[in-house]
């Protein structure tokens, strides 16, 4: 290789890292940004339904960063009781557990 051959390539090479590295720091924003919204979004619903949230509870969730768990965690807020609701996140399950579904009733329309 010429000498204009390898610069052309060291100089490449430090582009695609550049670019490479730009993405990353992209996906980690919007990664912590979503998963500062769900805290927020949790601390707004428990507090509407519950009143304050406790510390424990608060300090779970902010040392809590993959956004799908908190994520996980609001719907479980919209459905569960503050107790559940507390075991489920002192516990730092990564998935609430859910409930089984009632079993329908048919109604026969025989007498």
């Amino acid at each position: 290789m010429a000498m204009n051959e390898l610069y052309e390539l060291k100089k490449r090479l430090i582009e695609e890292g550049r670019a490479q590295g730009i993405a990353q720091a992209i996906a980690q924003a919007v990664a912590e940004g979503v998963a500062q919204g769900a805290r927020q979004a949790l601390v707004g619903s428990y507090e509407a339904r519950f009143g304050e949230m406790p510390a424990a509870l608060r300090k779970v969730l902010d040392e809590t960063s993959d956004s799908q768990v908190l994520m996980d965690w609001v719907s479980l807020l919209t459905v569960r009781s503050e107790k559940e609701i507390a075991e489920t996140l002192l516990a730092k399950s990564a998935r609430p557990a859910r409930r089984p579904r009632a079993a329908s009733r048919r109604v026969s329309s025989k007498g």
